[in-house]
């Protein structure tokens, strides 16, 4: 399964990035699904927050499902940004998108050319063989 699709660079978008994925429930666990889902909130709140939409206005969301892994993608034309990690002090509201990145997923990453990029992706539990 893959997704591609342009969301408006405002907060209501973060619901509309959710929905995105609703055609993964079939192909992944509940589990799996729920972390995708909060993953892409994050990221998109991120973009939406401290991103810059493209010339139309936008930000970008791909997804792909394969049977191995699901791999997101969010594009925005913001300069983009050195991942830290949190430390003691930080702010408690703001800061966990990435760090729940790193935490949730089993790899992530960011690239800045012609904007931001920040991509994750979680491999499939191996399916039970039934007995």
């Amino acid at each position: 399964m893959n997704v591609a699709t342009r969301l408006p660079h405002d907060p209501s978008s973060v619901a509309e990035a959710r929905h995105a994925v609703d055609g993964l429930d079939t192909a992944l666990d509940d589990e799996t699904i729920a972390t995708v889902r909060l993953l892409v909130s994050e990221l998109v709140t991120n973009s939406v927050r401290h991103g810059l939409p493209d010339e139309s206005g936008h930000i970008e969301l791909f997804v792909s499902a394969t049977r191995e892994s699901v791999r997101v993608e969010v594009l925005d034309a913001g300069a983009g940004f050195a991942p830290r990690a949190r430390v003691e002090g930080q702010d408690a509201g703001s800061g966990w998108g990435l760090h729940l990145l790193e935490v949730l997923s089993h790899r992530w990453g960011s690239e800045h050319h012609r904007g931001t990029r920040i991509w994750f992706e979680i491999d499939k539990p191996p399916v039970a063989a039934e007995t």
